[in-house]
């Protein structure tokens, strides 16, 4: 996600910008036919960070089967002037759309993006059944989740200030209840590989910086493990 900056989001050292990253990758898509959804339910961090000198964020984020690949994401963004329940696509540069209800502190938040003739990204708070909603993308392109890096549930830090950018968040961020969607039947993640990218060295790796499992179970970000950014 990008907040005044264009271009692709990839977790891969050829990026313009170099945020950190960790994150569980969907690796159930590699095989799947027609998977057009993936769902899971996010847990509102209880505290935020009073650090946060750009943002990070917390989301859940698909790449589609067009050529070129299409990319779609939905979650929380976490900056110093408020926390936001959010949606983005290449159509809008990445950049960070706003849905219109309240980030809520404890909250358990479902996220889905999915293609039913028109790809969407939907969101909604557990307390508040009514936020439920569903932003269309008629420009997405694809008809189906691909299997990539970019299909996965992920945390991104763009934070410059080193390692004390966690600082005031939640020690730990979870999420539960993945879900893929292949033919309109949806199921439990049966695959996942977690790792980290800090595009400078290797010194923050995956069993650090998550725990527990997408599997069947529910996935923890350690929030300060999860790489820096890296100029």
């Amino acid at each position: 996600m990008n907040i005044g900056v264009d271009g692709q989001e990839y977790p891969e050292t050829s990026m313009q910008f170099k945020p950190g990253y960790a994150l569980f990758e969907n690796l159930d898509v590699y095989s799947l036919i027609n998977n057009r959804a993936q769902a899971a339910y996010f847990t509102a961090p209880l505290s935020t960070g009073t650090r946060q000198d750009v943002y990070s964020a917390f989301l859940n984020n698909v790449e589609t089967n067009s050529s070129p690949p299409y990319f779609l994401q939905n979650g929380f963004l976490f900056e110093a002037s408020a926390n936001s329940v959010v949606w983005s696509d290449d159509s809008h540069n990445l950049a960070r759309q706003r849905y219109n209800m309240p980030y809520t502190y404890g909250d358990s938040y479902y996220f889905v993006v999915n293609y039913d003739g028109t790809w969407g990204m939907c969101a909604g708070a557990s307390s508040i059944p009514s936020s439920y909603f569903c932003q269309a993308e008629p420009l997405a392109q694809g008809t189906a989740i691909a299997g990539s890096p970019n299909t996965a549930i992920w945390v991104e830090n763009w934070n410059q200030n080193s390692k004390q950018w966690y600082q005031g968040f939640t020690s730990k961020w979870a999420v539960t209840s993945a879900l893929n969607c292949p033919n309109g039947v949806c199921v439990g993640w049966t695959s996942q590989h977690r790792h980290t990218t800090d595009n400078c060295s290797q010194s923050w790796p995956a069993f650090k910086a998550m725990s527990g499992s997408l599997v069947d179970g529910t996935g923890m970000f350690v929030i300060k493990y999860v790489p820096p950014y890296c100029p």
